[in-house]
């Protein structure tokens, strides 16, 4: 959801891509819902920022096995187990826009 602010880092590492040649720049955004109207507006503002700045952005569970790792950005459904995200990371981003603390910061500190 917007809250989350998931199209501002959207459209950073885009910019990072794209003006400041971060050629090899991936962005993961793990937490997709797809449950509501306005979440599913919210993640096609997603897509939407990635096709303005010419990069690729696709659902994790649409990928093949070949595919993944692939696209510029790549969008995940929710997920329990979230260990092996932290420990591939190279920089967790958190653009979360009125979280007081979000869990994620927690977590990432927790798997560092």
């Amino acid at each position: 959801c917007s809250r989350k602010g998931q199209v501002f880092s959207a459209k950073a590492c885009a910019k990072l891509i794209t003006e400041n040649n971060c050629t090899n720049l991936k962005q993961l955004i793990v937490g997709a819902r797809y449950i509501r109207d306005h979440e599913i507006k919210y993640i096609d503002q997603i897509f939407d920022v990635a096709a303005s700045y010419g990069l690729s952005c696709r659902r994790w569970e649409e990928l093949s096995e070949d595919e993944a790792g692939k696209p510029d950005i790549t969008i995940m459904d929710i997920q329990a187990a979230v260990l092996r995200f932290y420990m591939a990371a190279d920089v967790v981003l958190v653009p979360s826009l009125n979280e007081v603390l979000p869990l994620v910061i927690c977590e990432s500190m927790a798997f560092e």
